[in-house]
């Protein structure tokens, strides 16, 4: 127990040493190896990264100085988009070609994996033998520009022995893009529709590109989360400072108001005694206000005192 309390201790005790950043920022970034290498949804993991770079040294390390929780979470955040950003890239440009089938389908193929938006990419798929109105590749892919949006293009394959294939599809725009095959038959007096599963690629995007984009999606995020947050916390902890030191000024003034004859208003002197009515007063007969017992005028309505 005892050795539990000196560690915590221990840890505690760096936050005034004057490494206490960058070891906050070191630990942020360990804390989030294990998300920055899942498969986690992005927006989902940002949120998290933002929220644990916050509470690693507000809570953990029990430090409340807000400059340099920034200061060390803007260094973890950077260094996590950094390596997350050159982990996805690794992910994306080591993949290899995959055959795709159906019920109908099968070795379906697409080649090369990468490119650029000049490439013509080759696609091939053999079909059963059907009553085939089309055959089609299709490619969806996301926006770089718009993450959200969602979009698909199609090319028609041309049969022959059953294989059908198109060797001159050229994509036109850098993006990432996912591939599948479909198949369009007659069943009797029925239009059939059938889809192979989905794959990766091909990429018309260049590595440079590609990171830059993700490190966009892994750095806006997140930032516009921690500051939120971060300055969520200054804002409580002004709030309670500017009513603590109201606080204290307000029991000044009322600790103030036994320096104050309570007959005439006028100041004690060190004695504690009233050097102008000595704590003897007389009511005046027009306001009715205690005043002097030598005054000739009243303080409070300049009435004539007799």
């Amino acid at each position: 127990m005892n050795d539990k309390k000196g560690f915590w201790k221990k840890i505690e005790e760096l936050r005034d040493k004057p490494y206490a950043v960058p070891v906050y920022a070191l630990t942020v970034v360990g804390v989030s190896l294990p998300l920055i290498f899942s498969h986690m949804d992005i927006c989902l993991m940002n949120i998290i990264v933002a929220i644990v770079a916050i509470v690693v040294p507000y809570h953990l390390y029990k430090d409340k100085d807000v400059k340099k929780v920034v200061y060390a979470g803007v260094i973890a955040l950077l260094l996590i988009a950094i390596i997350g950003t050159l982990y996805h890239v690794h992910i994306f440009y080591s993949q290899e070609p995959v055959e795709l089938e159906s019920e109908n389908l099968s070795e379906g193929l697409l080649e090369p994996m990468y490119g650029d938006s000049e490439t013509s990419f080759d696609a091939s798929v053999r079909v059963r033998d059907l009553n085939i109105n089309q055959v089609l590749v299709n490619f969806t892919f996301q926006g770089i520009e718009d993450p959200m949006l969602m979009d698909e293009i199609s090319y028609e394959l041309e049969g022959q022995d059953g294989v059908y294939s198109n060797n001159s599809i050229v994509l036109g725009e850098e993006r990432v893009y996912n591939h599948h095959f479909s198949l369009n038959y007659t069943e009797g007096n029925v239009t059939v529709w059938e889809e192979t599963d989905s794959a990766f690629g091909p990429l018309t995007i260049s590595r440079g590109n590609l990171a830059f984009s993700i490190m966009l999606l892994r750095t806006v995020a997140p930032f516009i989360t921690f500051f939120l947050v971060v300055g969520l916390i200054w804002w409580m902890n002004r709030m309670k400072t500017s009513r603590s030191v109201g606080k204290d000024e307000f029991e000044k003034k009322e600790a103030d108001l036994d320096d104050y004859c309570e007959k005439c208003g006028n100041f004690l002197d060190e004695d504690g005694e009233c050097p102008d009515c000595g704590g003897k007063v007389r009511t005046c007969s027009e306001c009715g206000v205690d005043v002097p017992e030598d005054a000739d005028i009243c303080q409070n309505c300049d009435s004539s005192v007799e």
